[in-house]
């Protein structure tokens, strides 16, 4: 491989022996705790003295990228930036702990550049950089988990800087006004170190709201903004190697994930995504119920995994009190939750993409019921109060 065989050729980083093959964008490397050498200027070479240029494409101000390092301790790395055959930086860096390190003006023009980050300790990571309308900026990261890259681009189904095709209905599909922002939304992460071409298809009431295929580049992650209306969709993501299809539940699964790793495979992520953040274990959790109100309340919780009944039971909830419930469901492919108020208020709930969902609780406050994750309101019996927060 040209890239693989350029960098060996470049001075490597002490106690490397080259780039690992077969190593992902998002490849984690324990970290060592060996003390790291210090770059000195003459190792960084082919760093050039004015942004570099793709002949021929529109012009911008001059952009770079951010590095930061969460670790505990300083970190010594190596930074390639290619654009075809040539290399438009190439440095050897020391990147502090618990520091944000930009790499500034580092391209003046449009186009899609190819990044290479080596550790000192073996991680690996490969990423297209694109530098294009409609792309985010992009931000490296070494974790405690190894390397990772973060750069997405919003297509509404069609993207501005990525190959993308197909028939849609204009998205996102809503009558709001905030839709992009509001709206349950597919996310596709290409994970692996080649293009892949991505197929993805929703429907909803007998319609088809988009059937699109997204020429996806190593490390890249679309964002595809679907509906804003609650329901269940019909969903499927296709490679040339790997097909999903689910009954997506929104707003419940407010967002769907799905990693395209090495060999064209695809997967839901149900870690990284956002109704993840605050689960610290596998499984649905419903810890608590919080009772605003200044009446007691019985509370009848039942829950199914992939079709039976697991949780059937109804519990007193003292008014202005917490009480504690502590239950932890797993399910392979489906789990479906009722929650039911003695005031006749009831709240119905599916998840089919990642039924894997974390940490819940309830609250109850006139009458009604919702189901939060943190302070964020994920489902709720009275419907138009979705994503507000809990009471102080």
């Amino acid at each position: 491989m040209r890239r693989r065989a350029l960098l060996a050729s470049l001075p490597l980083l002490s106690g490397c022996s080259g780039l690992s093959p077969g190593s992902g964008p998002e490849t984690r490397t324990p970290n060592s705790t060996t003390e790291q050498p210090s770059p000195s200027s003459a190792e960084n070479v082919g760093t050039p003295e004015e942004p570099y240029t793709v002949e021929g494409a529109e012009r911008i101000e001059p952009v770079g990228f951010g590095f930061v390092n969460t670790t505990e301790r300083d970190q010594y790395v190596t930074i390639v930036v290619e654009h075809g055959s040539e290399t438009v930086l190439y440095r050897n860096v020391t990147l502090p702990s618990q520091e944000w390190t930009p790499f500034e003006s580092v391209v003046a023009s449009l186009g899609t550049f190819h990044i290479t980050v080596e550790t000192s300790d073996g991680g690996h990571l490969e990423h297209t950089w694109l530098v294009r309308r409609g792309a985010s900026s992009l931000r490296l990261e070494l974790t405690s988990d190894g390397l990772q890259s973060r750069q997405h681009v919003t297509c509404d189904p069609d993207c501005t800087a990525l190959d993308a095709s197909g028939e849609s209905v204009e998205l996102p599909y809503t009558e709001r006004d905030d839709a992009t922002e509001s709206a349950s939304r597919v996310v596709l992460n290409n994970v692996g170190t080649e293009s892949r071409q991505v197929d993805l298809s929703v429907g909803f009431d007998d319609e088809t709201l988009v059937d699109y295929v997204y020429d996806l580049p190593a490390g890249i992650t679309a964002v595809v903004p679907v509906s804003t209306y609650s329901g269940v969709y019909d969903l499927s993501v296709a490679s040339a190697e790997s097909e999903r299809h689910y009954e997506w539940h929104t707003p419940e699964e407010r967002t769907a994930q799905f990693e395209i790793d090495e060999t064209g495979a695809i997967r839901p992520n149900c870690t990284d995504v956002s109704s993840r953040r605050e689960a610290d274990s596998e499984g649905f959790q419903l810890d608590e119920i919080r009772n605003f109100g200044d009446r007691p309340r019985d509370v009848t919780v039942r829950i199914d995994a992939d079709g039976e009944r697991v949780v059937d039971e109804t519990v007193a909830a003292k008014p202005h009190r917490e009480t504690y419930l502590d239950l932890d469901v797993s399910a392979d492919e489906r789990l479906h939750l009722v929650v039911e108020l003695d005031s006749g208020a009831r709240l119905d709930g599916t998840w089919g993409v990642c039924p894997d969902v974390g940490k819940l609780s309830l609250d109850v406050e006139a009458g009604e019921i919702r189901l939060l994750r943190g302070r964020h309101t994920v489902l709720t019996s009275a419907p138009e109060r979705i994503g507000t927060t809990t009471p102080q």
